[in-house]
């Protein structure tokens, strides 16, 4: 069996990047027989992660469809599509030289891929970690009802990562039988936990932009601070050189919490980060489904999530874990009061350990996907 995994990154900063590095080496844990190569589209850290488990790899530039900010402007689609067309050719001269058996693209970023596969007659899947339209800061280049007309076109299956993906998208497909729901892993290593004299620690991990939200945690934390005069610290963990995170600095600075936050770079080691964290905060507008959450929920750390509709499949709020509607700074300020409570979190992590813990193993994942493409061998 010969897979072609696409990556539309090269960094491993991400939840999908995340998947991607489980499911490698899963396979090759299970099926050491496989031959895995990845096509990235730049050199990254990602490579370095990957490299282990893989046969081959080969840098393409993989052109979006999907770009920043809600305005779609002619000209750019119009760019946007030979960039496309001519990456796609570039793409399938790889899959011609490999000759997989699938081609396996991580994520709706990008469909170049996807059309040289078609153009190729490759086996070609599509594992969907997004709903960008819902999402604050990005969205499709053209219409969404073409692109998901194509995606089911240029596919033999569509993999989903949460209910609420398949319920958006499911609509729109001719052949909804396409469309399956998959359980990806989260492998936790043992780690102590924080002692019991630290300061409350709550902290936030993720890609620093608008659709995950820092600076919602930031307004909260000002509230807590100056209304409930509470002793506290919030780790943002995952920032990086770009406006956003420059932007949640200066927030920081201008509500007087410099004492309070601090915004910690990308880092790979994010586990030494969670040994310290009483609560993981997340303040996305859209998501997929969060590994954040999981990764959280399977070490014992109570959650604060925004009530979308990927994070009820994993909270339950009151028992699990606590939902605040996004953008109601007061709301999430009361819900880290109240998980300032010992025993409170005590409970509420008792509760999603006990949920969680036979879930999204590697063992799970590896059966489901490799059931999937046994079948369309």
């Amino acid at each position: 069996m010969k897979i072609v995994f696409v990556s539309h990154f090269a960094h491993s900063q991400g939840g999908a990047q995340g998947v991607l590095v489980d499911l490698i080496k899963g396979i090759k844990q299970y099926y050491p027989e496989y031959q895995i190569y990845i096509i990235f589209p730049k050199k990254g850290d990602l490579i370095d992660m990957c490299f282990p488990y893989i046969n081959g790899y080969k840098i393409i530039k993989q052109p979006w469809w999907i770009i920043p900010g809600k305005k779609n402007e002619w000209h750019i689609a119009i760019g946007r599509f030979f960039r496309i067309a001519k990456y796609a050719i570039k793409t399938l001269q790889y899959l011609r030289k490999i000759q997989p058996d699938f081609v396996i693209t991580n994520t709706l970023a990008s469909p170049t891929a996807a059309l040289a596969a078609y153009w190729g007659k490759f086996k070609h899947i599509w594992f969907i970690h997004e709903i960008p339209t819902l999402s604050t800061d990005c969205t499709f280049l053209y219409p969404e009802k073409y692109i998901c007309k194509y995606v089911e076109k240029f596919s033999i299956k569509l993999l989903s990562v949460s209910e609420a993906i398949s319920t958006y998208y499911s609509p729109y497909l001719t052949d909804k039988t396409k469309l399956e729901r998959i359980h990806y892993a989260i492998e936790i290593p043992n780690i102590s936990s924080s002692t019991s004299d630290h300061i409350y620690t709550l902290i936030m991990v993720g890609s620093f932009n608008e659709n995950k939200g820092q600076k919602e945690a930031v307004y909260a934390s000002d509230i807590v601070k100056h209304k409930y005069q509470i002793p506290f610290q919030l780790l943002l963990v995952g920032g990086n050189k770009d406006k956003y995170t420059y932007e949640t600095k200066e927030l920081i600075e201008q509500k007087g919490l410099t004492q309070q936050i601090k915004v910690v770079d990308f880092t790979p080691s994010i586990f030494n980060y969670y040994q310290q964290a009483d609560v993981l905060i997340t303040c996305s507008a859209s998501e997929g489904l969060p590994r954040v959450i999981i990764e959280a929920q399977k070490l014992g750390i109570p959650v604060i999530a925004t009530s979308i509709q990927p994070n009820k499949e994993l909270i339950e709020s009151g028992y699990n874990g606590l939902l605040y509607q996004r953008g109601n700074y007061n709301e999430l300020a009361q819900h880290i009061i109240e998980l300032n409570d010992k025993q409170k979190r005590k409970k509420m992590s008792e509760h999603a350990v006990n949920r969680i813990k036979n879930l999204y193993t590697m063992k799970g994942f590896i059966t489901e996907f490799t059931k999937t493409i046994h079948k369309y061998e």
